[in-house]
């Protein structure tokens, strides 16, 4: 829904759709996500169409879309789940502005995202900060290629649910 507060009211899109995220790129494209799966929102035909990096182009198919950023760079960043023929892998994909997949890294062992979700930020250095399961936080460095992994494990209560990460913030000092 959109809100016009000159004429106090809401203006509804796809009103069948139960949608849990909203999405607006650099270009002014707007994604929504619609159960596990993102899609363009087409406005003007209150319509949802197909986003390239869900096609199946190579041997992975991106199954379920956990989470979608743009960097500064203008690079999109997707946290999917691929599903391989033995397992289910967790994965961080890299994509240009007109998404052509650029890159596709691993998660690092022990490591998963969220059923519902996982959330994704870019800090002022450029690091790409991933809400993982079960008290885990990842930083990736996109110049290195290379993710640390911190633990809050300990600051959780022992309880058999798996835990997921629904936000990340950055305080004032850019600490997340």
């Amino acid at each position: 829904r959109r809100f016009s507060p000159r004429i106090k009211q809401f203006k509804t899109y796809l009103p069948s759709a139960s949608l849990t995220y909203l999405f607006q790129d650099r270009q002014g494209q707007l994604y929504v996500r619609d159960q596990f799966d993102y899609r363009q929102l087409v406005q003007s035909g209150n319509r949802r169409i197909k986003i390239p990096f869900r096609d199946n182009t190579s041997s992975i198919l991106y199954e379920q879309s956990k989470y979608l950023m743009q960097d500064r760079q203008g690079f999109f960043w997707a946290s999917v789940n691929s599903t391989q023929p033995i397992a289910t892998t967790h994965q961080f994909v890299k994509f240009s502005e007109n998404w052509q997949r650029l890159k596709t890294y691993s998660m690092p062992s022990g490591t998963a995202f969220g059923r519902y979700g996982n959330q994704t930020r870019e800090d002022k250095a450029g690091y790409i900060w991933i809400g993982a399961m079960n008290g885990k936080l990842l930083r990736f460095d996109p110049t290195t290629e290379i993710f640390t992994v911190f633990s809050y494990q300990h600051l959780l209560p022992r309880q058999a649910a798996e835990v997921e990460t629904y936000s990340l913030y950055f305080d004032g000092s850019g600490t997340c």
